[in-house]
Protein backbone atom coordinates (compact mmCIF):
# COMPACT_ATOMS: atom_id res chain seq x y z
CA UNK A 1 0.00 0.00 0.00
CA UNK A 2 1.54 3.27 -1.23
CA UNK A 3 1.78 5.41 1.79
CA UNK A 4 -1.01 8.33 0.06
CA UNK A 5 -3.25 5.74 0.34
CA UNK A 6 -2.19 4.26 3.65
CA UNK A 7 -2.92 8.47 4.76
CA UNK A 8 -6.07 8.36 3.13
CA UNK A 9 -7.13 5.47 4.93
CA UNK A 10 -6.65 6.59 7.80
CA UNK A 11 -8.20 10.34 7.80
CA UNK A 12 -11.29 8.19 6.22
CA UNK A 13 -11.43 6.21 9.81
CA UNK A 14 -10.93 9.57 11.85
CA UNK A 15 -13.70 11.46 10.32
CA UNK A 16 -16.37 8.45 9.96
CA UNK A 17 -18.29 8.39 13.19
CA UNK A 18 -19.14 4.33 12.27
CA UNK A 19 -17.78 1.81 15.07
CA UNK A 20 -15.34 -0.10 13.28
CA UNK A 21 -11.69 -2.38 13.80
CA UNK A 22 -8.76 -1.13 11.87
CA UNK A 23 -5.90 -3.03 11.61
CA UNK A 24 -2.40 -1.81 11.32
CA UNK A 25 0.38 -4.07 10.97
CA UNK A 26 4.36 -3.35 10.02
CA UNK A 27 7.97 -4.25 11.40
CA UNK A 28 8.98 -2.91 14.02
CA UNK A 29 10.77 0.82 13.37
CA UNK A 30 8.85 1.75 9.98
CA UNK A 31 7.01 4.47 11.84
CA UNK A 32 3.09 2.59 12.89
CA UNK A 33 2.99 4.69 15.99
CA UNK A 34 4.66 8.02 14.75
CA UNK A 35 2.57 7.85 11.16
CA UNK A 36 -0.94 7.77 12.96
CA UNK A 37 -0.01 10.36 15.20
CA UNK A 38 1.19 12.61 12.96
CA UNK A 39 -2.49 11.77 11.05
CA UNK A 40 -4.35 12.21 14.10
CA UNK A 41 -2.73 15.70 15.01
CA UNK A 42 -3.55 16.86 11.83
CA UNK A 43 -7.01 15.81 12.08
CA UNK A 44 -7.02 17.68 15.63
CA UNK A 45 -5.93 20.78 14.41
CA UNK A 46 -8.25 20.31 11.50
CA UNK A 47 -11.09 19.21 13.72
CA UNK A 48 -11.97 16.64 11.53
CA UNK A 49 -12.11 13.83 14.32
CA UNK A 50 -15.47 12.37 14.96
CA UNK A 51 -15.96 11.20 17.70
CA UNK A 52 -15.34 13.22 20.89
CA UNK A 53 -12.89 11.20 22.67
CA UNK A 54 -10.00 9.53 22.35
CA UNK A 55 -7.49 7.06 24.31
CA UNK A 56 -3.93 5.46 23.71
CA UNK A 57 -3.02 2.31 25.27
CA UNK A 58 0.26 0.51 24.72
CA UNK A 59 -0.43 -3.58 25.80
CA UNK A 60 4.04 -3.68 26.50
CA UNK A 61 3.45 -5.41 29.93
CA UNK A 62 0.05 -5.63 30.53
CA UNK A 63 -0.49 -8.33 32.30
CA UNK A 64 -5.00 -8.94 32.32
CA UNK A 65 -8.01 -8.40 30.56
CA UNK A 66 -8.54 -6.34 33.76
CA UNK A 67 -5.33 -3.70 33.22
CA UNK A 68 -6.62 -3.30 29.75
CA UNK A 69 -9.30 -2.21 30.67
CA UNK A 70 -8.45 -0.02 33.36
CA UNK A 71 -6.13 1.59 30.80
CA UNK A 72 -8.35 2.56 28.56
CA UNK A 73 -10.98 4.12 31.01
CA UNK A 74 -7.54 5.90 32.35
CA UNK A 75 -6.31 7.05 29.52
CA UNK A 76 -9.54 8.45 27.56
CA UNK A 77 -9.23 12.52 26.89
CA UNK A 78 -11.39 14.92 25.21
CA UNK A 79 -10.57 14.92 21.00
CA UNK A 80 -9.26 18.42 21.98
CA UNK A 81 -6.68 16.37 23.66
CA UNK A 82 -6.32 13.78 21.76
CA UNK A 83 -2.34 12.66 20.99
CA UNK A 84 -1.61 14.12 24.04
CA UNK A 85 -0.02 11.85 26.94
CA UNK A 86 -3.13 11.24 29.60
CA UNK A 87 -2.41 12.76 33.44
CA UNK A 88 -4.14 13.41 36.64
CA UNK A 89 -6.48 16.29 35.28
CA UNK A 90 -7.59 14.40 32.24
CA UNK A 91 -8.50 11.51 34.57
CA UNK A 92 -10.42 13.59 36.39
CA UNK A 93 -12.09 14.82 33.20
CA UNK A 94 -13.03 10.93 32.42
CA UNK A 95 -14.27 10.93 36.01
CA UNK A 96 -16.63 14.22 35.54
CA UNK A 97 -17.35 12.70 32.25
CA UNK A 98 -19.99 9.83 34.01
CA UNK A 99 -23.46 11.05 35.35
CA UNK A 100 -23.88 12.40 38.93
CA UNK A 101 -25.04 8.63 39.70
CA UNK A 102 -22.01 7.26 38.93
CA UNK A 103 -20.11 9.80 40.99
CA UNK A 104 -22.26 8.90 43.99
CA UNK A 105 -21.63 5.24 43.26
CA UNK A 106 -17.62 6.02 43.50
CA UNK A 107 -17.96 8.22 47.03
CA UNK A 108 -19.76 5.59 48.35
CA UNK A 109 -17.44 2.71 46.99
CA UNK A 110 -14.51 4.69 48.42
CA UNK A 111 -15.27 4.86 51.48
CA UNK A 112 -16.81 1.03 51.78
CA UNK A 113 -13.64 -0.98 50.23
CA UNK A 114 -9.99 -0.01 50.04
CA UNK A 115 -9.31 -1.15 46.81
CA UNK A 116 -10.95 1.81 45.41
CA UNK A 117 -8.53 2.46 42.39
CA UNK A 118 -9.55 -1.07 40.90
CA UNK A 119 -12.84 -0.58 41.40
CA UNK A 120 -12.86 2.54 40.28
CA UNK A 121 -11.54 1.77 36.77
CA UNK A 122 -14.06 -1.09 36.83
CA UNK A 123 -16.92 1.64 37.26
CA UNK A 124 -14.77 3.99 34.72
CA UNK A 125 -14.77 1.62 32.18
CA UNK A 126 -18.48 1.72 32.03
CA UNK A 127 -17.88 5.49 30.82
CA UNK A 128 -15.92 4.11 27.94
CA UNK A 129 -18.23 4.52 24.53
CA UNK A 130 -18.90 5.98 21.14
CA UNK A 131 -15.05 7.33 20.81
CA UNK A 132 -11.58 6.37 19.32
CA UNK A 133 -9.30 3.52 21.08
CA UNK A 134 -5.79 2.89 19.78
CA UNK A 135 -4.11 -0.23 20.85
CA UNK A 136 -0.81 -0.60 20.45
CA UNK A 137 2.12 -3.21 20.42
CA UNK A 138 -0.63 -6.22 20.82
CA UNK A 139 2.80 -8.55 20.15
CA UNK A 140 4.29 -7.03 23.35
CA UNK A 141 1.73 -8.35 25.41
CA UNK A 142 2.33 -10.70 28.94
CA UNK A 143 2.21 -14.22 28.02
CA UNK A 144 -1.06 -14.08 30.87
CA UNK A 145 -2.70 -11.99 28.82
CA UNK A 146 -4.98 -14.11 26.25
CA UNK A 147 -4.90 -12.54 23.00
CA UNK A 148 -8.50 -14.55 22.49
CA UNK A 149 -9.29 -12.16 25.27
CA UNK A 150 -8.10 -8.91 24.13
CA UNK A 151 -9.63 -9.44 20.58
CA UNK A 152 -12.99 -10.23 22.21
CA UNK A 153 -13.03 -7.06 24.44
CA UNK A 154 -12.10 -5.21 21.00
CA UNK A 155 -15.33 -6.98 19.07
CA UNK A 156 -17.70 -5.84 22.39
CA UNK A 157 -16.70 -1.88 22.10
CA UNK A 158 -17.08 -1.78 18.38
CA UNK A 159 -20.30 -3.63 18.65
CA UNK A 160 -21.75 -3.22 21.98
CA UNK A 161 -20.38 0.61 23.12
CA UNK A 162 -19.90 1.99 19.35
CA UNK A 163 -16.23 2.45 19.24
CA UNK A 164 -13.64 3.29 16.74
CA UNK A 165 -10.46 1.02 17.42
CA UNK A 166 -7.45 0.79 15.78
CA UNK A 167 -5.13 -2.19 16.58
CA UNK A 168 -0.99 -1.66 15.64
CA UNK A 169 1.07 -4.52 15.89
CA UNK A 170 4.00 -6.46 14.38
CA UNK A 171 1.96 -9.52 13.04
CA UNK A 172 5.27 -11.28 12.38
CA UNK A 173 6.06 -11.05 15.75
CA UNK A 174 2.82 -12.57 17.11
CA UNK A 175 4.70 -15.92 18.12
CA UNK A 176 2.24 -18.64 19.62
CA UNK A 177 -0.38 -15.83 19.21
CA UNK A 178 -0.10 -15.93 15.08
CA UNK A 179 -2.61 -18.73 15.01
CA UNK A 180 -5.15 -17.75 17.06
CA UNK A 181 -4.92 -13.99 15.53
CA UNK A 182 -5.02 -15.22 12.23
CA UNK A 183 -7.88 -17.49 12.73
CA UNK A 184 -9.89 -14.37 14.35
CA UNK A 185 -9.02 -11.44 11.77
CA UNK A 186 -11.87 -12.38 9.80
CA UNK A 187 -14.33 -11.51 12.18
CA UNK A 188 -12.59 -8.79 14.59
CA UNK A 189 -11.28 -6.74 11.72
CA UNK A 190 -13.54 -4.53 9.45
CA UNK A 191 -10.18 -3.04 7.01
CA UNK A 192 -6.34 -4.35 7.65
CA UNK A 193 -3.60 -2.60 5.97
CA UNK A 194 0.18 -3.44 6.07
CA UNK A 195 2.16 -0.26 6.92
CA UNK A 196 5.44 -1.18 4.52
CA UNK A 197 7.24 2.49 3.08
CA UNK A 198 9.74 2.94 0.68
CA UNK A 199 13.02 4.00 1.31
CA UNK A 200 11.90 7.35 -0.36
CA UNK A 201 8.62 7.49 1.83
CA UNK A 202 10.33 6.66 5.23
CA UNK A 203 12.75 9.63 4.61
CA UNK A 204 9.46 11.40 3.42
CA UNK A 205 8.01 10.40 6.94
CA UNK A 206 11.15 10.61 9.34
CA UNK A 207 13.25 13.11 8.15
CA UNK A 208 12.34 16.65 9.69
CA UNK A 209 12.09 18.86 6.82
CA UNK A 210 13.46 21.90 9.32
CA UNK A 211 17.11 19.98 10.32
CA UNK A 212 19.95 22.09 8.18
CA UNK A 213 20.81 18.69 6.12
CA UNK A 214 17.41 17.72 5.41
CA UNK A 215 17.71 17.46 1.48
CA UNK A 216 20.77 15.56 1.49
CA UNK A 217 19.88 13.70 4.75
CA UNK A 218 17.04 12.46 2.51
CA UNK A 219 18.68 11.76 -0.03
CA UNK A 220 21.92 9.55 1.48
CA UNK A 221 18.96 7.36 3.43
CA UNK A 222 16.83 6.92 0.66
CA UNK A 223 20.42 5.53 -0.98
CA UNK A 224 21.24 3.20 2.00
CA UNK A 225 17.43 1.66 1.24
CA UNK A 226 16.25 3.05 5.04
CA UNK A 227 12.91 1.96 6.23
CA UNK A 228 13.47 2.60 10.16
CA UNK A 229 12.07 5.43 11.08
CA UNK A 230 13.35 4.78 14.72
CA UNK A 231 16.99 4.59 12.89
CA UNK A 232 16.70 7.48 10.40
CA UNK A 233 15.57 9.68 14.03
CA UNK A 234 18.48 8.27 15.92
CA UNK A 235 20.63 9.39 12.84
CA UNK A 236 19.13 12.14 12.34
CA UNK A 237 19.71 13.46 16.22
CA UNK A 238 23.24 12.22 16.05
CA UNK A 239 24.16 14.24 12.91
CA UNK A 240 22.64 17.54 14.72
CA UNK A 241 24.84 17.02 17.88
CA UNK A 242 27.88 16.18 15.33
CA UNK A 243 26.91 19.78 13.43
CA UNK A 244 27.05 21.45 16.58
Amino acid sequence: MSLDTFYSEIRRFLESPDPEVLIISGKWGVGKTFAWNTLLEEARRAGRIKLERYAYVSLFGLGSLEDVKGAVFQNTVGREQAGVAADISTLDSALKSATSGWRQGLSLVRSAVTDYAAIMDKIGFFTVRNQIVCIDDLERKSRSLDIRDVLGLISFLREQRGCKLVILLNDAQLGEDEGEFRAQLEKVADTAVQFEPTPEEAAKIGVDPGAPFADAFATHCTALGIVNIRTIKKIEKSALRLRE
